[in-house]
């Protein structure tokens, strides 16, 4: 089976790459409802710009979050709309597959696909987005030995051992460095009276770990005479926040490592653990990481596009990375 198109969907975005070209196409992956109505009036960045300044009426939506399905009817229309976009677009078939998590049901993946195949897909398939990433990071998911991902998402973080094509262990946690984004707005809140957007805690997250007594020049909105000002901010206020959220991801790669079997625990001190996802731009976390577990980690290149590296080396050697391709219907072939 040749694939031509490839959507991966993120905590934020949608990524869609093609057999055709090296470009990874990315947009915000919202879309925005008028009241009552069945159809989005806008996709994308157009109704990203909506978020935090919805008018009455208005109501902003996700067709997926972090590779798990949310609206599968949306996401076929979400398909469609990239196919028929394509600019580069001169295939006559709609062939694509879409990234999911692993933790998805059954159940689920029937209800997306053929949700997409609805929505005018000819063939629909699925992979997992964690053997996407790996791929997309330079690991052998295909070799004997074991090689071995963190994901850190926004909504999720995860642990996956993969060998032969196949995953042998997966671990996940339903929380990411959202949660950690939250909680530093909450403390900048209480211990400052101030409060912050999320860009802003995200600037003090990403400096806790490099130089947290630092002193950050920063927007802030002044709850009192109700006037955004500039104020100076510590990254040690994110310190609390983000060891909490770090804590948990350890005791998850713990819990992971001590399930291993002993060939499997010699390939990860021998091959390491890469770190992938927005969450592993932290500065100071793959030091971090490897001196808690005792095993080499690094930080995979451009952490947020290896999904979508991955999937496009599916798309282009699809009989090669076929076990890795979960299910996949053509709209003739519907149950």
């Amino acid at each position: 089976m040749q694939w031509y198109y490839g959507f991966d969907f993120g905590a934020d975005t949608v990524r869609m790459v093609t057999a055709l070209t090296d470009e990874i196409r990315v947009e915000a992956a919202w879309s925005a409802f008028r009241r009552d109505a069945d159809a989005p009036f806008a996709w994308g960045d157009r109704a990203y710009s909506y978020l935090g300044r919805q008018s009455a009426g208005i109501t902003l939506s996700q067709a997926m979050r972090a590779g798990i399905p949310t609206d599968p009817k949306l996401l076929g229309k979400w398909m469609s709309r990239l196919v028929l976009s394509d600019e580069k677009r001169v295939l006559a078939r709609r062939r694509a597959l879409a990234l999911v998590s692993p933790s998805i049901s059954e159940g689920m993946g029937e209800t997306l696909m053929s949700a997409a195949l609805d929505a005018g897909m000819d063939v629909m398939g699925i992979a997992a987005s964690d053997t996407a990433a790996a791929l997309g990071c330079g690991l052998d998911v295909m070799g004997p030995e074991g090689c071995f991902l963190l994901d850190i998402g926004a909504e999720h973080m995860s642990f996956s051992a993969m060998a032969g094509g196949r995953r042998v262990l997966y671990r996940r946690i339903g929380y990411g460095m959202a949660r950690a984004d939250e909680a530093i707005r909450e403390a900048v809140r209480q211990k400052e009276g101030v409060v912050v957007s999320e860009r802003v805690a995200r600037i003090l997250k990403h400096a806790a770990f490099q130089d947290a007594d630092r002193e950050l020049t920063l927007p802030v909105f002044d709850p009192v005479s109700r006037l955004p000002k500039y104020m100076l901010l510590k990254p040690a206020l994110a310190q609390d926040s983000l060891n909490e959220v770090v804590a948990g991801m350890l005791e998850m790669c713990f819990g992971a490592v001590n399930a291993l079997t002993p060939s499997l625990a010699e390939d990860l001190e021998k091959n390491g653990l890469t770190l992938t996802g927005g969450g592993s731009l932290l500065g100071g976390l793959a030091e971090c990481l490897q001196s808690a577990l005792g095993v080499p980690v690094k930080a995979a290149d451009d952490p947020q596009e290896a999904a979508a590296r991955g999937l496009k080396m599916i798309l282009d050697d699809s009989e090669l990375y076929s076990p890795l391709i979960n299910d996949w219907r053509e709209a003739g072939l519907r149950l």
